[in-house]
Formats: structure tokens, sequence, C-alpha cells
């Protein structure tokens, strides 16, 4: 990449998390949606109406099915009627307090979802791993360790289980097939622990290592696994094998996310997901960007930082990197750049009403060194304008509430968060 930074057109797709990224820069939230009137109007009649047939006599399987619709649509409000009244009726019912403590997470109310995993655990403590690695999330330290690690043995006494009986697990439909990935992100998860709130432990360099050499023996395709191994090696500061570790990741995802954006992919066989073509979750790629960033592999690290603001422009990390990335350069052609990216994410962290203050610090100073340089900024933008970038301040921060296409559009987007979340927290 050269000293400015083409911004291309934004694809939006799904994102994810994941525990720790080393507690710094994490992903900030978005403001939430406002709708107009007419649509407020229309939504509250359809709830109270739904709300009125949750009184009838629904079976707890309808009242679940109902709440999952509503938890699909982020209308938790009434998502938590249902799965109140499904309680009341059946109190020890694992899957709705598994769907209950997962719609307390989406809320906030974390104490209130320990509480509903931890029934589910007291009363099924050998079978279903989800509520395990749920509760590993949930906590720090040992505690979330201990999670885990019951939480694999079950993924692996079940894998076992569908490996002899295949026919068996095809057709119970409430058992969910697990793979060696799954496994694996598990192991990365406890590693993840030990680099961020087990770090001072004794011998938590010694477990992380462990837990990792697990993930990767389970699954040589975890490209998680490799990155996490990166950060590992460069918290002993030894770049070089870090170096080795974060090119291994690269090589499992980046190739094929190169060849969807220019529309180059063959056929890639049965493992090939074409709805989620990526192993790596946004939050992951902005964890490699990083790990590039600190080797000095700053062309790579451009490279992803671009395509996740394809992907999604409402992220204030990925317009922080960037513009750090071109202060960096220290040269003159990268002020404009860096002055936009920074601008941007400042813009963007006002708008959404984030509260990581040193963010905002961090940029203020860096926009004063930096200074106005009016005369660079619209030299810049005019190229960018010519290389067709639909990438405009206008664009990004303006209101998604103008119509009911954009509405569906962002409920589309919360949706498959929400989608890559859970999925991170089943494994």
């Amino acid at each position: 990449m050269g000293g400015t930074s083409k911004v291309k057109g934004r694809r939006r797709s799904k994102r994810g998390s994941t525990r720790g990224d080393r507690k710094a820069l994490t992903e900030l939230p978005k403001e939430p949606k406002k709708n107009p009137q007419g649509k407020q109007s229309r939504r509250k009649s359809q709830d109270k109406e739904t709300e009125t047939q949750s009184k009838t006599n629904y079976s707890v399987r309808q009242l679940l099915s109902q709440a999952t619709d509503c938890m699909d649509t982020f209308n938790y409000e009434l998502a938590q009627k249902f799965l109140q009244r499904a309680i009341e009726v059946e109190p020890d019912n694992l899957q709705v307090l598994e769907c209950s403590g997962n719609l307390l997470i989406e809320v906030g109310e974390l104490e209130k979802a320990k509480q509903c995993f931890g029934r589910a655990i007291t009363l099924s403590p050998d079978a279903g791993h989800s509520k395990y690695m749920y509760m590993g999330q949930l906590f720090e330290g040992d505690e979330a360790v201990e999670y885990f690690k019951t939480g694999i043995e079950l993924m692996k006494k079940e894998k076992e289980r569908q490996e002899k009986e295949p026919e068996a697990a095809c057709a119970d439909n409430k058992t969910t097939v697990v793979t060696n990935g799954d496994i694996a992100s598990a192991y990365c998860s406890m590693a993840e622990v030990y680099l961020t709130d087990s770090c001072l432990a004794a011998d938590a360099e010694e477990r992380c290592k462990e837990c990792l050499e697990k993930a990767i023996e389970t699954d040589k395709d975890s490209a998680e696994a490799y990155q996490i191994m990166a950060s590992y090696w460069l918290s002993k500061d030894d770049k070089e094998k870090a170096k080795k570790f974060i090119e291994q990741s690269l090589s499992l995802w980046l190739p094929k996310m190169k060849a969807i954006e220019e529309d180059e992919l063959s056929s890639e066989g049965p493992t090939f997901d074409p709805l989620n073509p990526c192993s790596m979750t946004y939050q992951n790629r902005i964890g490699t960007a990083k790990i590039l960033m600190e080797l000095e592999m700053n062309e790579i690290a451009e490279e992803i930082l671009e395509g996740l603001l394809q992907e999604d422009d409402q992220v204030i990390q990925v317009w922080y990197m960037l513009g750090l990335m071109n202060v960096e350069k220290k040269s003159v052609e990268s002020k404009a750049p860096a002055r936009f990216f920074l601008t941007m994410a400042k813009k963007l962290y006002l708008k959404l009403r984030c509260d990581d203050e040193p963010v905002l610090l961090h940029t203020e100073e860096l926009l004063s060194v930096l200074g106005p340089g009016e005369g660079l900024d619209e030299s810049w933008l005019k190229k960018q304008e010519e290389s067709d970038s639909d990438v405009t301040e206008e664009d990004v921060l303006s209101s998604e509430d103008d119509s009911d296409d954009d509405e569906e559009k962002v409920m589309d987007r919360k949706r498959k968060g929400k989608e890559a979340e859970e999925e991170k927290m089943e494994h």
C-alpha cells in the first residue's frame, strides 16, 4: 500500500467478538436506532397484540418459539415476557433457562444470566456444553477456566457419541453437532483468560501455551489458535515466533477473503460456506491487525482494516487504527488520510455516545499534533472521489431510519451480529 489509504465500497456482513483481545481498544457500542413515529405506533400495536396472545394457553414449546422469534428481531422486552410465562409454567425447563440466560446477556443483566445458567447446570450437570461455555464468558480467572474445562470435556464426549451413532445424532434436532473447530475455539477461550484476567498467575504463560497447543492439535486449521499464539509470543517479546504464527493464521483465511472481494473464488469443496466464508470474526480480524501493527507489518494490517471498513463503517476501532497507522508513517502524504480517519473516529465516538475516554483523548491528541491542513485534506479527498469510493462522511454519520428498507437492513445487520456472537459463545 502507498502513503494514502484507498477506502473502497462497503459490504455489510456479520461481525462477532472474542473474549479478551488483551483488553485493548475494545469494540464500542452503537447508538440505538430511533424509529420514526409511524413505525413506533405500528410496532407498539403489534407488540400489544402479541403480548395478549402470550396470556393464552400456549405450551412451553410455543412460548419458547415466540420468545426466540422476538429475540431474532431484537424485541427483547416482549421476548422476556414470553420467557417469564414459560418459566412460570415450567421453572426447571433447561431450554427456557438457557434461552433466558442468553436474553439476559443481550440486555446486560449479567448477574441474572449467571443465575439462569447456574440453575441449568444444577439440573443437568453432565449434559449440554453450551451453558458451561456461557458461564466461562461471564466469569473471570480460575472460575472461567473451570467452566471452559467442563464444557470441553462434555464436547469431547458428545463428539465421540456422535461419531459412534451418527444416525441418532442427526435425528436428534436438539443436539448441536460438535466439531474439532468448536473444541479448538474453546481452548482458545481458555488461553485468552491466561492472557488477560489471569496473566499475573505464576503459571499463566505455561497454561496459556498448553491451551493453544491443544487447540492446534485438535484443529490444525484453526486460524484463531495461530493468531492467539502470535499474541502469546508477542507478550514474551519474541517477534520472530510471533510473525511465524500470525503468517500461519493469515494463510488460512486472507487469500480466500481476497478472492471473494475480487470475485475470483473457485470451488472450495464441502468446507466452504458462502454465507460465512471467513473463519475469523470481525473482532478477531481487528486483533490480527493489532498484532501486525506491533510487528510493523503495516501493509497487511492496512489491507485488513480497509476490508473491515468495507464490511461495517460504524466501528470506531477501525477508523482509529487506520488513523494511527497513517500518523506513524510520518510522511507528508499520510497526514491527510490520518486526519480523515481520526476525524471520523471522533465524530462516530460522539454520535454513538461511547464511554471509552482514553480512545477519545488519544484521537484528539493526534489530531492536535497533525494540525488543520485543509488544503492537503481537500486534495486527498478529491483523489478518493476519483477512485470511486462511496464512503463519505455524510454516509457514515447519517441516521438509518429514513425508510422501511433502511430499517430492514439495520435489523439484518444486528441479527447477523447476534448470530455470530451466539455461535462464538456456544463454541
